[in-house]
C-alpha cells in the first residue's frame, strides 16, 4: 500500500519512513498552549449556546489548530528504498584499416595469446613451446579484427554471455565515426559483419559519441553455450 501511495517503481523496495519536524519546538509548543487555553476559555464563554452548536465551534478550532500546527512545525518525511538497476556497457570494435592487419605473431607469448584466442590450445592450461611451434600455421593469416571476433565466439571465455549477466550492452564499430545509430540489437550478427574498412579509429571521440547516443534496449545476446 505504502509503496503504491509513494509511487515507487518496479525494482524499487521500501526501507523505512521517517517522519521530521523542521520547524521550531519552542513555537510549537507556545502554539499548544495557546490553542489549549483559548479553547478551554471560549467553551466556557459559550455556555449559553446548544451543545451541538459548542462541538461545531471546537471542532472548527481543533481544524484550525490542525492547520496551524502544520505551518509551524513544517512536518516532512524521509523515505529510504532501494533500486535495482544494471549498469551500461559500451562495445566499441575499431574497423579502421589497422585491424585488418595480419600481424607476425613469432614470439611465444604473441602466439599462445593469439592460438588461445583461436580455441586451438586449452584456455587455462600452460602450452609448451614446441606446442605452440607446431601449430603457428594455425594463428597464421588471422587479422586482428578476426581475433577479436574468435575472441567474443571463445565457448570458453563466454564474453558477451558473462559480462552480458552484469551490464546492459550497447554494440558500436568505429573509425572516422560510429554506428549503427542508437547500438546494435544481435551481438553476433553485427560483429560478424564488421569490415575493417576505415581510414582512422579516434577511440576518444567515439567513447564520447556512442554514450551520447539515444539508449536503445539491450543487446540480444544470443543461446551462447550453457552458463557454468
Amino acid at each position: 500500500m505504502l509503496e503504491n501511495l509513494l509511487n515507487l517503481n518496479q525494482g524499487e523496495e521500501l526501507i523505512d519512513i521517517q517522519l521530521l519536524m523542521r520547524g521550531s519546538w519552542v513555537m510549537l509548543a507556545v502554539l499548544l498552549l495557546a490553542a489549549v487555553l483559548y479553547t478551554v476559555f471560549s467553551y466556557r464563554s459559550v455556555r449559553k449556546v446548544p451543545s451541538k452548536g459548542r462541538k461545531l465551534m471546537v471542532l472548527c478550532q481543533l481544524i484550525v489548530l490542525a492547520i496551524l500546527v502544520a505551518i509551524v512545525a513544517m512536518p516532512a518525511a524521509k523515505v529510504r528504498y532501494t533500486k535495482d538497476y544494471r549498469p551500461t556497457m559500451l562495445v566499441l570494435v575499431d574497423t579502421s584499416r589497422s585491424m585488418g592487419v595480419e600481424d607476425k605473431r613469432i614470439t611465444q607469448e604473441t602466439l599462445d595469446e593469439a592460438l588461445k584466442i583461436l580455441a586451438e590450445v586449452p584456455l587455462d592450461e600452460e602450452v609448451s613451446a614446441q606446442d605452440l611451434r607446431d601449430k603457428m600455421g594455425l594463428a597464421e593469416g588471422k587479422s586482428r579484427l578476426e581475433l577479436v571476433r574468435s575472441l567474443f565466439d571463445h565457448p570458453d571465455i563466454d564474453l558477451v554471455r558473462r559480462v552480458g549477466n552484469r551490464f546492459d550492452l550497447r554494440f558500436f564499430s568505429f573509425d572516422q565515426g560510429i554506428a549503427p545509430e542508437d547500438g546494435a540489437d544481435d551481438a553476433a550478427a553485427w560483429l560478424e559483419a564488421r569490415e575493417a574498412i576505415g581510414e582512422e579509429s579516434p577511440i576518444g571521440s567515439a567513447v564520447k559519441e556512442a554514450d551520447r547516443r539515444p539508449r536503445s534496449k539491450p543487446a540480444r545476446l544470443g543461446p551462447g553455450p550453457p552458463a557454468r
